[in-house]
């Protein structure tokens, strides 16, 4: 049941190499940079939604990945624990041709990291690429936090 005004957090778990940027968009009303925890909050609208482009890296190498890497709650009460994906994997400068290498490395390395599965398949495959290519030809992840990241 959608709930007006409730507190959604998105916590990362500590298995997770999800680097967050310090400074979120207009949909985040909270970031807490606890390098074990790091979490942002955000408030439903009248509807219930929430919606928010979290704004972050990869922290780590691929073979970091496993399990789900962060919890959703609302209000305090568990929500579940998605996969997260990464489309800037090379570091916190934005997309661009090393993260491309690095994702085709992911895509050969027959580990399935979790960080380059983007539409959530269980496997990284063309249709990830395509979402990637996609990302960038927007040109929306061009640039990043940088040094402002969450430490």
């Amino acid at each position: 049941n959608p709930v007006p005004n409730a507190r959604m957090r998105v916590t990362f778990l500590p298995a997770s190499s999800a680097k967050l940027c310090a400074t979120q968009g207009p949909a985040v009303s909270a970031v807490h940079c606890d390098p074990a925890r790091p979490w942002v909050e955000g408030l439903t609208g009248a509807d219930g939604n929430w919606t928010a482009t979290l704004v972050g890296c990869s922290a780590g190498p691929a073979t970091a990945w496993t399990g789900g890497t962060a919890e959703i709650s609302a209000d305090g009460v568990l929500l579940g624990f998605p996969r997260v994906a990464i489309l800037d994997l090379g570091g916190c400068d934005g997309m661009g041709a090393n993260d491309l290498s690095l994702w085709l490395a992911d895509f050969v390395s027959g580990l399935e990291p979790q960080r380059s599965d983007y539409d959530a398949s269980g496997s990284v495959g063309a249709n990830d690429l395509s979402l990637w290519l996609n990302a960038y030809g927007s040109g929306a992840s061009a640039t990043n936090c940088g040094a402002a990241t969450c430490p």
